[in-house]
């Protein structure tokens, strides 16, 4: 853009030019600006700005989220949040001490999760047959926002393509390899289907 104004200050005549460059790319998100000026003492001034590239920030781990929703739930005084989240805490510190690291890979983390709903969905269902209903709604609530760490489940379709696959890529033929196919979907799966469902269905899909 190029713009030439004649103004007056002073009973002088002043020529502005002024020149303005813009060049971005969108994966560094760089800019470069350029500005031009003739003063009527005849001085060139130039201003390029190269602002720096924005710096790459790794996405937040599960472990990271979890102390973030732990803040927030502690200064919302939200105790139905908070307290699942507290025991999820306790069962990650545990999986770290016998697996003697200082963090959990996304996989051994989700691992805890689902380990955590199991506990509740017997839990439910114990107290479901003891006629202990606010009990099992208690459970419930606690598994809704643990689930909030588990990935996106797979759909009945999209499981059963899945094991499909998998029966097929390893050649199984007969239930006796149930075990091995089984083994196979649940890391394919990475924590997106419950082992009870995967077992089912492998079952199910071998002669």
């Amino acid at each position: 853009m190029l713009e030439i104004t004649n103004q007056r200050k002073q009973g002088s005549p002043k020529l502005e030019i002024q020149r303005s460059k813009q060049a971005q790319n969108s994966n560094f998100g760089i800019r470069i600006c350029f500005g031009f000026r003739v003063s009527n003492f005849g001085f060139l001034s130039a201003l390029v700005d190269y602002p720096r590239a924005r710096p790459h920030i790794p996405p937040m781990t599960s472990q990271e989220r979890l102390a973030q929703e732990m803040k927030s739930a502690m200064l919302a005084k939200d105790a139905d949040r908070l307290s699942p989240l507290r025991m999820l805490k306790s069962a990650i510190g545990y999986t770290q001490i016998e697996k003697k690291t200082e963090s959990l890979s996304e996989p051994d983390f989700v691992a805890v999760v689902q380990k955590e709903v199991k506990k509740r969905r017997d839990s439910i269902e114990q107290f479901e047959k003891g006629g202990r209903p606010e009990l099992a709604d208690k459970e419930k609530k606690e598994i809704t926002v643990l689930e909030t760490f588990l990935p996106k489940a797979l759909s009945p379709e999209e499981l059963e393509q899945l094991v499909k696959a998998t029966i097929q890529q390893l050649g199984a033929t007969s239930k006796k390899e149930m075990g091995s196919v089984i083994k196979a979907v649940q890391a394919k799966a990475a924590g997106r289907a419950e082992g009870k469902t995967i077992s089912a269905l492998v079952g199910k899909l071998l002669p």
